[in-house]
């Protein structure tokens, strides 16, 4: 399934500038020992945004981070070459990763996982994944892949009106779709149909 991953590659990016500025102050400043926890917390995070991404360099690079950290006696000259090494691994992981970019106008089609409402979704739970794939595919330009996913999810609704008509085998009538329900009008179907039938699906 597509993920959006755009936010979270902000969010990396703004926690490793924000750890630089603030070693850098704290450099500066001479307030080694008080930027530790605060580097320690943002570190935290930055591992699982690198690890949902993922981006297994930078997941890498962030553990030799926190464990340099944990030494009392670290150096915030150190701390600035880990950083450093761990602003190149972003570029490294980035370059493995094709980012797309859905136009401001297609945003609610690929993030709606219900696009034909809750209620189809909660009637038929298994079309779900097609149908928000779907939207993501036509927010993408895909159209060809947007109607394969459609056609996927309508296996579901034919699934439940084909276990209705089996209830009335050989009979004629309409089925309401509203209230699933199969109305009999009277008529019966044609042997020689159902025995065509038959023999197509024996084939």
């Amino acid at each position: 399934m597509l993920r959006a991953y755009g936010t979270d590659f902000v969010a990396l990016t703004q926690i490793i500038d924000d750890l630089w500025h603030y070693a850098d102050e704290s450099y500066r400043m001479g307030h080694h020992d008080d930027q530790t926890e605060y580097v320690a917390a943002q570190l935290s995070i930055a591992m699982q945004i690198a690890e949902h991404m993922p981006f297994p360099s930078v997941a890498a690079q962030v553990r030799r981070t926190s464990a340099l950290i944990q030494n009392e006696g670290y150096g915030l000259m150190t701390l600035f070459e880990h950083l450093k090494e761990l602003r190149n691994r972003v570029t490294d992981d980035a370059e493995t990763i094709q980012f797309l970019r859905v136009q401001p106008e297609f945003v609610a089609l690929y993030e709606n996982a219900h696009l034909f409402g809750e209620r189809v979704s909660n009637s038929f739970p298994s079309a779900i994944d097609d149908i928000a794939d779907a939207g993501k595919c036509l927010a993408l330009g895909q159209g060809t892949a947007t109607v394969f996913h459609l056609m996927r999810a309508m296996e579901a609704a034919l699934k439940v009106l084909g276990k209705s008509l089996g209830r009335m085998r050989g009979q004629i009538g309409i089925f309401n779709l509203s209230k699933k329900q199969f109305i009999p009008t009277g008529g019966k179907v044609d042997p020689a149909v159902e025995a065509a039938k038959n023999r197509h699906k024996a084939a």
